[in-house]
């Protein structure tokens, strides 16, 4: 009938109910949230109608909630068995959110940038090829954008690499802060930065985009030790239109990448692909 008969110590440890609190409930009452109660039944009720046992069930993993309010990530191995011509449906519960926890680390590292929390190369270039199939499938434009910090290695030299770290961080900041939230900004360098405009009505729209994050990069960043002045820096960017200077991702990437040296050949300045 789906409520408990027997809950040991480990449940209790897991979700903090003594057995009295938990014998005769159902076991959604206790540990599952409301949008998975219904699937988790359906799993229980498909076990439940064997007739004959010991019967291999199914394995899944749902959000947990303790007695405390916190939630948990449990994983369930549910069976039925038959036990004195009574017919018993077993879960095995457990508590798997410090492995869950672990693996989204995994994950965070796997695809975003330790320092500056922004996506690394390999995210930025499956950011990119969505990108690209979205605007070739409406058929719109998209910019790509190469961005390289302007003096950037007389701060390491002068102030050293934490004052360095601190600069790539603020950049970081700053640029985001220029984009739509739609918009990606990747730390693809040391000091090199990208920026997908997934959807542009004109050049104008990169141009102005790249003009702001420019100037928002030339006012000058707080020393980290009060003892030096103020840090001042830049940035250049080249920039590529998708389909006109490149229709897949090496080809824009490699134009962007023209751009960008183009325009650091005079610094604090941006410069579209040549014709």
């Amino acid at each position: 009938k789906g409520r408990i008969a027997f809950w040991n110590e480990a449940a209790r440890r897991i979700f903090g109910y003594d057995e009295p609190e938990a014998r005769g409930k159902k076991l959604h009452e206790l540990i599952v949230p409301q949008q998975y109660r219904v699937d988790f039944e359906k799993r229980m009720d498909v076990v439940g109608e064997a007739v004959e046992g010991p019967v291999i069930g199914q394995t899944l993993e749902l959000a947990g909630l303790r007695k405390d309010g916190k939630e948990i990530v449990t994983e369930h191995s549910i069976s039925g068995v038959s036990i004195d011509r009574n017919w018993h449906t077993i879960c095995i519960v457990r508590d798997v959110t410090e492995r869950k926890q672990f693996e989204e680390r995994i994950r965070h590292l796997a695809n975003y940038d330790s320092l500056t929390g922004l996506p690394n190369r390999m995210l930025f270039y499956d950011r990119l090829s969505q990108a690209i199939n979205l605007a070739q499938r409406n058929r719109h434009e998209l910019a790509l954008l190469y961005l390289d910090l302007d003096r950037f290695k007389s701060v390491n030299d002068t102030r050293g690499h934490d004052a360095g770290d601190e600069v790539l961080k603020a950049a970081a900041d700053r640029i985001q802060v220029q984009v739509r939230e739609s918009d990606t900004v990747a730390r693809v360098g040391g000091d090199e930065f990208a920026v997908i405009l997934p959807k542009i009505v004109g050049t104008q729209d990169a141009a102005i985009v790249a003009g702001k994050i420019i100037d928002s990069l030339c006012s000058s960043f707080p020393p980290s030790d009060p003892a030096h002045g103020r840090i001042e820096i830049g940035a250049s960017i080249g920039i590529a239109v998708f389909p006109t200077d490149g229709e897949d991702i090496d080809a824009l990437v490699k134009a962007a990448d023209a751009a960008m040296y183009k325009a650091k050949q005079s610094g604090n300045s941006l410069c579209f692909c040549a014709a």
